[in-house]
């Protein structure tokens, strides 16, 4: 068919092609919209922002238009998860509808692919003996492997210094001069990745990629014609972490570590740099010690001693400066020592900066664990990296999300991405909100900053958990807030002799909890940020969604603190905490309905959403669900849905 819209509709339409794959098929209007928009985009080289609600089905509806004009793909997900769906899912109906087979490859970073050189490389450092037995488990096996993926390695335990030990990253790669450059995994992975009609990548290596420095032949990521992002809500965080300089204690260690290992396998004398070692480990002791009191993340000009510490950091790059002339001036550097060093200098020259910074707009922030630290240089204002001023990419941009946009437009969205130029849509999703999902805001709970809030939260809506007999799910915005719901709980289901069950956050991993939560219908499960999106729960397993306050990000966080130092207060909260937030709110609100025939019930507790201005800007970004004031309506519409 000639005609785009003939074909997106014969496709789509309830005899058609699309129809005869999958089971129950529904026709979406939104879905047939969807394709005909990003068609348009392609053939106009103009970049696509969609915001396309739960329901739609948003990976075909791009994907058709893509395929459909021969165009190679780059899709950048948010998760695994999404990239396995696409592989096991979305692409086998695709090729099965259009009756025509197509390459697809999934990409992933460097290190996740076991390095031949770094393996031989590393066999004699010094492992504790459950590394050393999953480090011989690889070294024996390596031959085995298809595609070099940890994910291929079983029965072993892989801590993060064999992660480190058998891989690589683009400071310590050999690349063309490896003498294993034709067995290589990542070499493999990228032949097949220029090879395929369409790339599967995650956001992470998306802008590993985008912000190194290595030239194109070094570069993972293919010349593509259409580059796609999915969940594209968070890719700002995102770019925002991968353009951070972070100096870390534990990488330093681990290059320390494999200096002297290659240095003793050189026949070198190690006499010339032991004192120098020793002297570091006191210096990195002295520096444990004057932060083991402060916050998990702080700004590094909240540090108490703040001026003993940096004088200590001061002293730490002298030393490790030392270090490396020392070792250079040996005249015995092969390339892998050489190439420890320039990760030695690579990480010192962070440090530095960190000490000096010449750049103010950025965060400069500690990270404490229980016996090293990292120091993260994170730039507070990325506003822009896509625009015209950004590092060149030759490939249109088509970016889709559930939730994108903030009080009905895409503004903080555009302004943030930099393109003063592009094609926007939003597609409503085909769920019947107003029938089948109700949202009540109570007003008489405590201010949520009370002490008090949490225990009167949840006896405020524990009559809807026990009428709903469980199937809840309560999103927190603190970790302190998952304990004291928790407790108060225990408590009122213990007094009633009520036979619910509970399932916290950090009790098990997360998968777990929420397969748990799948099986026990009487259960109620309490999480925080890792709950508020990526989670799937249709139909019964979820029918009553309880979310505790308002997510605003918190200004003792070290960027959005120096973002609050840079900018007017006010200015930060208007352009910037209010649009995060109502995002936030919106994919948390996500999880409730997620299917033709779900019904629920949302309570959110925080009462500032109906009495402060920013309010109606926030409920003016969510799914239209039906607003119920009356408590006794609420608990009539959970009876209803019995």
């Amino acid at each position: 068919m000639s005609n785009k819209l003939d074909f997106f509709n014969h496709f789509y339409s309830n005899t058609g092609p699309l129809s005869k794959v999958l089971k129950n098929y529904q026709l979406r209007q939104g879905q047939v919209e969807m394709s005909s928009f990003v068609d348009d985009a392609v053939n106009t080289n103009q970049p696509a922002v969609i915001e396309a609600g739960t329901g739609i089905g948003k990976t075909i509806g791009y994907l058709l238009p893509l395929l459909r004009q021969n165009k190679k793909i780059i899709i950048s997900t948010a998760t695994k998860n999404l990239q396995d769906q696409m592989l096991q899912k979305d692409f086998p109906v695709l090729q099965k509808a259009l009756g025509i087979n197509f390459n697809v490859s999934l990409l992933k970073g460097r290190s996740n692919y076991l390095c031949h050189h770094r393996i031989y490389q590393n066999s004699d450092l010094f492992f504790s003996k459950n590394d050393a037995v999953a480090f011989s488990h690889i070294e024996s096996t390596l031959n085995d492997y298809k595609a070099g993926d940890l994910n291929e390695v079983e029965d072993v335990k892989l801590s993060s210094n064999i992660i480190h030990a058998v891989t690589s990253n683009s400071d310590n790669c050999l690349f063309s001069d490896c003498k294993y450059s034709k067995e290589c995994f990542v070499n493999k992975a990228r032949r097949r990745a220029h090879q395929a009609e369409v790339v599967i990548v995650n956001h992470h290596l998306f802008f590993s990629d985008f912000f190194n420095e290595n030239d194109e032949a070094n570069s993972l990521l293919p010349e593509s014609d259409v580059i796609v992002f999915d969940e594209a809500h968070n890719l700002l965080d995102l770019a925002t972490l991968y353009s951070s300089k972070t100096f870390s204690t534990l990488k330093t260690n681990r290059i320390l570590e494999e200096l002297i290992a290659l240095l003793k396998k050189s026949f070198v004398k190690l006499d010339p740099v032991t004192n120098h070692f020793n002297h570091y480990n006191l210096i990195l002791s002295q520096l444990n010690e004057s932060i083991k009191n402060e916050n998990k993340r702080i700004s590094l000009y909240k540090i108490k001693n703040k001026t003993n510490f940096k004088q200590s950091l001061s002293d730490l790059t002298d030393l490790l400066g030392l270090i490396s002339e020392v070792i250079s001036s040996n005249g015995l550097i092969n390339r892998d020592i050489e190439n420890s060093l320039n990760e030695l200098k690579s990480l010192n020259s962070i440090l530095a900066e960190i000490i000096n910074p010449t750049n103010k707009k950025y965060a400069i922030w500690l990270e404490r664990f229980n016996s090293s630290f990292s120091i993260h240089l994170t730039p507070v204002d990325i506003k822009g990296i896509f625009g015209d001023d950004s590092k060149k990419i030759n490939s249109n941009f088509i970016f889709s999300s559930a939730t994108i946009t903030t009080n009905q437009d895409f503004e903080y969205f555009r302004e943030l991405t930099g393109f003063k130029e592009i094609k926007t849509k939003i597609i409503d999703s085909p769920f019947d909100y107003r029938n089948n999902a109700v949202l009540h805001l109570p007003e008489n709970l405590p201010n949520p900053n009370d002490q008090e809030y949490s225990s009167a939260l949840t006896d405020y809506v524990y009559p809807a958990i026990k009428l709903n007999g469980g199937r809840t799910l309560i999103l927190t915005t603190s970790l302190r807030a998952i304990d004291e719901i928790e407790v108060r709980l225990n408590q009122i289901i213990k007094s009633n002799f009520d036979d619910l069950s509970i399932l916290r956050q950090g009790s098990q991993p997360n998968q777990m909890l929420i397969d748990q939560f799948k099986q026990n219908n009487r259960s109620i499960l309490i999480g925080s940020l890792a709950f508020w999106e990526g989670v799937d729960l249709i139909g019964d397993d979820l029918s009553l969604l309880i979310i505790d306050k308002l997510p605003f990000k918190s200004p003792d966080d070290p960027v959005i603190d120096a973002r609050i130092n840079l900018m007017e207060e006010k200015d930060f909260f208007k352009k910037t905490q209010i649009p995060m937030t109502s995002l936030l709110i919106k994919q948390g609100l996500g999880r409730l309905i997620r299917d033709f025939k779900d019904k629920g019930v949302a309570i959110i507790g925080d009462k500032r959403i109906k009495q402060k201005f920013y309010g109606k800007h926030i409920l003016n970004s969510l799914p239209p669900y039906y607003l119920m004031d009356d408590y006794n309506g609420v608990l009539k519409f959970i009876e209803s849905m019995k």
